[in-house]
Parts: C-alpha cells; sequence; structure tokens
C-alpha cells in the first residue's frame, strides 16, 4: 500500500470531486437553458475526474470508495434558495 497519507490525500481528492458533481447536478436542476448544459457538463466532468481518483486509491490497495447515504440538502441550500431532497447512494 502507498504512503497513508498520499492515500488520504486521493480520497480528499475524491470527496471534494463528488461534492462538486453534487452541487453542480443541483444548480442544473433549478437552471434553464445553457447555463443548465454548463451546470450539466460539469457534473458530468466531476463525476469523471473522481473516477480518477477513485482508480488512483484502489491502485494504492485502499478500499473503494462511496459516498454514505445521507441528506446533503444543507450544502446546496444556499446556492438553490430552496430545500433540496436528500441524495441517494452513489457509486465511486
Amino acid at each position: 500500500m502507498e504512503d497513508p497519507k498520499e492515500v488520504a490525500s486521493h480520497r480528499d481528492n475524491w470527496t471534494a470531486e463528488k461534492r462538486s458533481a453534487y452541487l453542480y447536478r443541483k444548480l442544473a436542476q433549478n437552471t434553464h437553458g445553457a447555463e443548465r448544459q454548463l451546470f450539466e457538463k460539469l457534473g458530468a466532468e466531476a463525476d469523471e475526474q473522481a473516477q480518477i481518483w477513485a482508480k488512483a486509491i484502489l491502485a494504492a490497495g485502499d478500499q473503494r470508495p462511496f459516498v454514505p447515504c445521507r441528506d446533503h440538502s444543507r450544502n446546496s441550500e444556499n446556492l438553490t434558495q430552496r430545500r433540496s431532497s436528500p441524495v441517494g447512494c452513489e457509486d465511486g
């Protein structure tokens, strides 16, 4: 297994990308037209980046990361100005 600090850094990067993907999807749900398309594209790209970090985590000999089932709605509440539904479970 790689250096534990490096693996932790990979996990932090994966988490940041998954959070970004989630927030971009929430923004896309609350916009229209070109803005919506932009946020959808950014969300997909953040998910792709998260997959790169997930592969690095696996290559380091650690377990596959995952997003636990919990309510992330407070993270996007200020951005969307309304309460969103809870996030479902996601794969890494």
